[in-house]
């Protein structure tokens, strides 16, 4: 019968067959399934294989694979008879060609990545890692998630399991893949995912696909072509050469209720696609009726009176500016842009030649600039401000001979994005010098956070001497402060003793004062000395407090009893002790000054020394009957002999020490022999227990299958070998 082959989907390849069968004869039982059987399949086609349950689809697929016997007929693979195959060439053969079973038939001892790699392990000499690698690799074609590569078949949903199958009957890099019923068992959803799978491998890696299938989805959307089978092939060709067959089977099949249905959502999907392509194409007359019209009013607007060539220099860049771009007028509409070019003498610059009306007034003093229209990125150029001249632009090219043009100014979106680079420009400096004070100021920072956490923990641990201190200087303040109240009335004495003094001599005191001054300076370097005897001398000072108190009431009497003829030669001796007073208290403030700021290192190096006195008197307790019990022990006999003992010890621990160290490199050089030869030995003996517990599980339900086998000495059910030809 006539029908259409692939012409219309591969016209390249229409011609090559990569697999013919020809009188093809199968008996099964003594039951014939198809007889005289011919099929041709062509390079990059998906031919779907329909028929009645029972009529032989399975056996056709499996007679082609050579699985079963066959009566009579030829099969060519690639244009070679399979039949005349040696062993090698069946073995490069059979790479070629890809099978997914009717229920997958994965291995349930075997995880998906295994399944996988057991293809390529039984045909190729890989490593283990390659060939693991590869696996992962078809996982992730079908659309697998890799963590399934780990899981067991009975792990997986049916859809899984489906797509599992395809990634091992792809593992060889096949040509052409035989798929028995693979969207039987699943939901139209995955079913449709299935079927978009195949069609992506088919146009990606140029597979040519056999396909036994029921579904009526599959055959209108994914195959070339369909060929019925009843007995023999009744019917090949495209959907509509099968529709087009008189034939009841092929008519209930297709023309049934479900069958109609599937039309009936087929017409409505080809319905809607001719809306959406009716709605296209009104949208695409609208908007071309649109792009008319705009150009339309444009010549319009240009040939409503005489027009005149400007040439606008822009400089930097155009983007946004194109031809037919507006020329505006203080927003007006006066001209378009004609051309676009580059400014030769000065390339920094982009010329824009323009169409402008003849009756607009722009003068040489006009100013353009080109703007950007809200937030399309369009450009136009603005003219505008200028008074009123003699003569126009248009004029003064007339007379001059030349083209008339301005130079444009910079838009201020431009003038925008360049202030907008200086000021980032200057943020980053400014930020790369904070960042580099930062880094600078970083370790001085720490260094004095630490140095203040040091002086206050020195403080918190002092707490209790820095009270008594105060305590101490609170009550030499008291003191101190009767002897200020007592010594008003002999200040006010000595003050009429200072008037009758002579200003040269004490002129002579000062410069003595200034020199005692700087001898007590040069002497302050010896003032960590002072500061270990400053408490006792706080205390002398507060006894002197409480003499100076019956000093002054002696000193009061003295005054009044005092010779007036001997005041000039006691002035002196006053005035000396004056200055040595004032140069004391000044020495003395200064003490207390460089005191208040060294008496936490005073006090943490006295509170160290201290405790290591302690430490060093209860270590030397310790030593010295350590050293009292040593000596004792080494004295006698049997610490001789153990001291014997342990030299020998050392020897055998040296002597061990050196075999060990010239066995390492051998005991090394073995390990790795091991672990690069024995756990793939080990892994190897690992398979072949998998592969023995598989065949034990075998042999038993066959038995349970079968028990006439042990009791009556019957035949078992014949098993088909993968090894094993027809």
């Amino acid at each position: 019968m006539e029908h259409t082959t692939l012409e219309q989907h591969v016209p390249l390849n229409k011609k090559e067959c990569v697999l013919s069968v020809s009188n093809m004869t199968v008996v099964l039982n003594k039951k014939t399934i198809f007889k005289n059987l011919d099929l041709q399949v062509y390079r990059g086609e998906i031919i779907g294989i329909i028929g009645a349950s029972g009529t032989g689809k399975s056996v056709l697929m499996r007679a082609i694979l050579r699985l079963i016997p066959r009566i009579s007929g030829k099969i060519f693979i690639f244009g070679n008879d399979y039949d005349s195959f040696t062993e090698q060439q069946q073995i490069a053969m059979d790479t070629k060609l890809g099978v997914l079973f009717q229920h997958g038939a994965l291995f349930s001892s075997l995880t998906v990545i295994e399944n996988i790699a057991f293809p390529i392990r039984e045909y190729l000499n890989l490593p283990i890692e390659a060939i693991h690698e590869i696996a992962r690799l078809k996982i992730a074609m079908v659309g697998l998630p890799l963590e399934s590569a780990d899981r067991y078949p009975s792990e997986l949903s049916g859809g899984m399991i489906k797509r599992a199958a395809l990634a091992r009957a792809l593992a060889l890099d096949p040509d052409l893949i035989f798929l028995d019923e693979p969207t039987s068992g699943l939901d139209p959803i995955s079913a449709a995912e299935f079927d978009e799978l195949i069609l992506k491998l088919r146009d990606t890696l140029g597979l040519t696909v056999y396909m036994i299938t029921h579904d009526l989805d599959s055959l209108y959307t994914i195959c070339d072509r369909i060929a019925v089978i009843n007995k023999t092939i009744i019917a090949e060709g495209g959907i509509q050469d099968i529709l087009n067959v008189d034939e009841p089977w092929i008519q209930a099949y297709f023309n049934g209720k479900r069958a109609r249905m599937i039309m009936k959502d087929t017409k409505k999907i080809m319905e809607t696609n001719v809306n959406y392509t009716i709605v296209g194409i009104f949208t695409v007359f609208i908007l071309s009726l649109g792009f008319f019209f705009t150009y339309w009013f444009s010549s319009h607007e240009e040939s409503k009176g005489p027009t005149h060539n400007l040439i606008i220099r822009i400089p930097g860049s155009t983007n946004g500016l194109s031809v037919g771009s507006p020329v505006r007028f203080n927003g007006i509409t006066v001209g378009s842009v004609t051309s676009l070019s580059l400014d030769q003498e000065s390339p920094a610059y982009s010329i824009a030649t323009t169409r402008i009306r003849a009756n607009v007034p722009i003068y040489p003093s006009t100013k353009a600039v080109l703007e950007i229209q809200g937030l399309t990125g369009t450009a136009y150029i603005e003219l505008s401000g200028a008074k009123k001249e003699s003569k126009t632009i248009f004029a003064l090219a007339e007379e001059t001979k030349k083209p008339a043009s301005i130079t444009a100014y910079q838009s201020s979106v431009t003038n925008l994005l360049t202030t907008a680079d200086a000021i980032l420009d200057k943020a980053n400096t400014s930020v790369f010098g904070i960042q580099e004070f930062v880094k600078d100021a970083r370790q001085p920072l720490t260094k004095t956070v630490h140095n203040v956490e040091i002086f206050s923990k020195a403080l918190a641990d002092n707490a209790d001497n820095i009270d008594q201190l105060l305590k101490s200087v609170s009550s030499f303040s008291n003191t101190f402060n009767g002897f200020s109240k007592r010594a008003t009335s002999t200040l006010e004495a000595v003050e009429n003793l200072v008037r009758a003094v002579d200003t040269q001599k004490v002129d002579s005191i000062i410069n003595n004062s200034k020199t005692i001054s700087i001898n007590l300076a040069q002497a302050s370097s010896n003032l960590d000395k002072t500061i270990s005897v400053f408490q006792e001398t706080t205390r002398s000072f507060q006894k002197l407090g409480e003499k100076a108190l019956s000093s002054v009431e002696h000193f009061d009497s003295l005054i009044t009893t005092i010779d007036k003829n001997k005041i000039s030669s006691s002035v002196d001796n006053i005035t000396v002790a004056i200055a040595n007073a004032r140069e004391s208290s000044a020495s003395i403030k200064s003490i207390t000054e460089q005191l208040s700021q060294k008496q936490n290192e005073m006090t943490q190096t006295i509170h160290n020394f201290n405790e290591m006195s302690q430490h060093f008197n209860s270590a030397s307790v310790q030593l010295e009957s350590v050293i009292e019990k040593a000596n004792k022990w080494t004295n006698s006999e049997e610490g001789g002999s153990l001291i014997e003992d342990a030299r020998q010890t050392l020897k055998s621990f040296k002597t061990t020490s050196d075999n060990l160290n010239r066995q390492i490199a051998p005991l090394m050089n073995n390990m790795n022999h091991f672990s690069n030869i024995g756990f793939r030995d080990l892994q190897t003996l690992i398979n072949d227990i998998r592969r023995t517990t598989n065949n034990f599980n075998d042999a038993i339900t066959n038995l349970d299958n079968n028990p006439q086998r042990l009791l009556f000495g019957g035949n078992t059910i014949k098993e088909y070998q993968i090894r094993k030809r027809y």
